[in-house]
């Protein structure tokens, strides 16, 4: 019986080497010509390298909080894009500021219901106010 080893490195700069090792049992003398301490350094994988978020003190979002973030995104996005058509640049800037001190002064939240609540009243608080523009003549959409 025979052994073969293969050895595949793989390099993703976002994340960190990852060797693996595949043995293919062919012979039993192929595996005498690797010391011991080789097959080891070849098959393992140092500790991950400390990510940016551990190193400032964060711990990684689970799939939910990703996804409410996304939804503020989206919600900020269209908040801004609306503000860029109001003529006035006074208004303008304005309305900007309020958004932005919301967001701002919500930024630390992490119970998932309350995030949830806050993008909803958010977006119900902004389609008021723009219908509201949108009937004084000062938003055209």
């Amino acid at each position: 019986m025979q052994s073969r080893i293969h050895i595949t490195a793989l390099h993703n700069p976002d994340l960190h080497t990852r060797i693996y090792l595949r043995l293919e049992l062919l012979h039993p003398l192929h595996i005498q010509e690797f010391r011991p301490g080789m097959l080891r350094r070849y098959a393992t994988v140092a500790s991950k390298p400390p990510s940016r978020l551990r190193a400032r003190g964060k711990s990684p979002v689970g799939l939910d909080h990703f996804i409410q973030r996304q939804r503020a995104l989206a919600l900020w996005r269209e908040i801004v894009r609306s503000t860029a058509h109001i003529p006035d640049k006074g208004a303008r800037q304005d309305m900007r500021q309020f958004a932005r001190s919301e967001f701002e002064q919500h930024r630390n939240v992490t119970d998932l219901g309350h995030i949830r609540y806050l993008i909803s009243y958010g977006k119900t608080q902004f389609q008021t106010m723009k219908g509201t523009l949108i009937n004084s003549g000062v938003l055209t959409e």
